[in-house]
């Protein structure tokens, strides 16, 4: 009885009644109504035409098994996919049982929402830059060395709090179903030094959130409507669920919300945070969030928003578009490049990569042609590289199957070799060791790499004339770059 009291006060009693989070959790929490605008704006709609052929953009394995497009987006639990360019609707479908009206829990696309509003409370004031200290709002904070958390910590993911959510899904589940938010913000404990290591953790952009609203004096809710719900005109209603009856806001993940409206969302940062003539969002803030980052945390994250961490086709600092990704395959993506958004809402990933195959579908439709990767000359890939240190690392195939090995990095304390497969066009992975080379290419030739391991800013090596036959790294000696 005692364990079971236990599980109901921190969350566990409503995640097991309930079970996994589900776009439908409208029916389980209250939430604060994001009244829809009373001038709506609403897109061009052309005249139906379907989208290229699977086989053209989706995944192999999917396009021989479906017999369609909608076949596809049917069995893989899809409920809305929207296509937007140039403000014109192009493709808009709806499966499953959900409808045009119907808003569905976007889940962390909440998180770009919220990190939006602290840009137009930082330009309105109220918060003093993204170096503001948390402790100002949370004074458990300044009690330990928590301390020393900022705002921008909290942006990039980089707080060093315990709270991994890849590592820790049962700490995510009694989030999520928690009743007191509050208190589950002021327990969370100090893991690493605030700055120096990304982790995903959602209770940074919940921490970020109740920072906001003690900054502001609004609810969430309240201040999302006035700053950005109303001046884009959004069509339908949306919700932000609480932990409680007139309890903290899920602002982590909780965001109800239409296609539609999420379009218009991505529409404005597509537009730089200018909406109709009028800037909402400070477009510093925009290029902040929207470009790729190369100082500070992790490459791949920035204030909410993901950079295409496995469909690498260009190279790494050349790409252009972004998204904001929820759990179960919630998708919001931009690319400026060729003016597309697309909306992506579904139950579960059921195995596909939707950040991969929006990407795929953006370049097949701005190409009007099959996707066209770049050809990559496989013999330039192996070979010697060097970082600006001065530390050397060997590229090199595999003897024992198809791939390649990487020799001369650290892990846990040695400098080993990992095996690396094939992940995309442009980019090597290990997923097990979290180590990733991502090439950069010069007309098809490999000229040096990013050795990325999703934590830290990815460390570049530079390719070098010397064969690797007549070179070998002498671990003892050698000035070997620490890559842990």
């Amino acid at each position: 009885m005692i364990v079971f009291l236990m599980l109901q006060s921190c969350g566990f009693g409503r995640a097991i009644r309930y079970a996994l989070p589900n776009v439908d959790d409208l029916r389980v929490f209250s939430a604060d109504t994001v009244h829809r605008s009373e001038k709506p704006f609403t897109f061009f709609e052309r005249s139906y035409k379907p989208l290229p052929p699977s086989i053209e953009w989706v995944p192999e394995k999917f396009a021989k098994k479906y017999y369609s497009v909608e076949e596809f987006l049917i069995e893989t639990g899809t409920t809305s996919f929207l296509v937007v360019r140039e403000d014109s609707i192009i493709y808009e479908n709806y499966f499953n049982d959900y409808f045009i009206d119907h808003p569905q829990i976007i889940f962390s696309i909440t998180k770009a929402m919220v990190t939006s509003l602290v840009g137009i409370a930082i330009d309105e004031g109220y918060l003093n830059g993204t170096q503001h200290k948390v402790a100002e709002f949370f004074p458990e904070f300044a009690k330990d060395e928590r301390r020393d958390i900022t705002l921008e910590h909290l942006l990039q993911m980089t707080s060093g709090l315990n709270r991994d959510d890849y590592h820790n899904p049962l700490k995510l589940t009694g989030t999520y179903y928690s009743n007191d938010l509050v208190s589950a913000m002021k327990k969370v404990k100090l893991k690493h030094e605030p700055g120096s290591y990304f982790a995903y953790k959602s209770i940074d952009t919940q921490i970020l959130g109740y920072c906001l609203e003690q900054a502001v004096g609004k609810r969430i809710s309240q201040y999302l409507k006035e700053k950005l719900w109303d001046p884009m005109g959004m069509e339908y209603n949306g919700y932000m669920t609480v932990d409680s009856d007139k309890g903290s806001a899920r602002m982590y993940g909780g965001m109800a919300a239409c296609a539609r409206d999420l379009a218009k969302f991505g529409r404005l940062y597509l537009n730089n945070g200018m909406w109709e003539g009028k800037q909402l969002i400070p477009e510093a803030w925009v290029t902040k969030s929207s470009t790729i980052q190369q100082d500070g945390g992790w490459w791949g994250y920035s204030t909410g928003w993901w950079f295409n961490d496995s469909f690498v086709n260009e190279n790494l600092y050349s790409q252009s578009d972004f998204f904001a990704v929820g759990f179960s395959g919630q998708i919001l993506y931009v690319n400026p490049f060729s003016n597309i958004i697309i909306i992506r809402q579904g139950r579960g990933k059921n195995g596909v990569n939707w950040m991969d195959l929006s990407t795929r579908l953006a370049e097949r439709l701005n190409k009007c042609s099959p996707m066209d990767e770049t050809p990559i000359d496989e013999k330039s890939i192996v070979g010697i590289y060097q970082s600006k240190k001065g530390a050397k690392v060997k590229l090199v195939n595999r003897k024992d199957k198809e791939g390649f090995r990487l020799s001369g990095i650290k892990i846990g304390g040695q400098f080993k070799t990992v095996s690396l497969e094939r992940e995309a066009p442009q980019s090597l992975v290990n997923q097990k060791k979290q180590k990733r080379v991502i090439l950069e290419t010069v007309a098809g030739k490999v000229v040096g790499f990013y050795l990325d391991n999703f934590r830290r800013k990815a460390t570049y090596f530079e390719r070098l004339d010397e064969k690797p036959e007549a070179f070998e790294i002498d671990y003892k000696n050698a000035n070997l770059e620490s890559v842990e």
